[in-house]
C-alpha cells in the first residue's frame, strides 16, 4: 500500500516539473526574441528544439532502463538545425 503512494507522488512531482518547465520556457520567450532581435515564428524553433531536446533525454534514459542503448541521433540533429536557424 506504501508502495502505491510513492509512485503517485513520483509521478505527481514528475508531472508538476515539466509543467514548470514548459512554462519557465515560455515565459523566457519574449527576452530571447528582444536580446537576439528575431521574430516569433524564429523563436517557435527553440519552443521545438527544447522539447525534442527533452524527448531524446527521455528515449534514452528509457532505453537504458529497459534495453540496449539505441542513439536517436536523427532527433537530436533536428534540435541542433532548429536552434542554429536561431542564430
Amino acid at each position: 500500500m506504501e508502495r502505491k503512494w510513492l509512485i503517485l507522488t513520483s509521478v505527481s512531482l514528475g508531472s508538476l516539473m515539466a509543467t514548470l518547465d514548459g512554462s519557465i520556457v515560455n515565459i523566457a520567450l519574449p527576452a530571447i526574441q528582444n536580446d537576439f532581435r528575431i521574430d516569433l515564428t524564429t523563436v517557435e524553433w527553440v519552443v521545438v528544439a527544447y522539447h525534442a531536446g527533452r524527448a531524446d533525454r527521455v528515449a534514452r534514459n528509457r532505453r537504458r532502463w529497459h534495453g540496449p542503448r539505441v542513439r536517436s541521433s536523427a532527433v537530436r540533429r533536428a534540435g541542433q538545425r532548429a536552434s542554429a536557424r536561431c542564430g
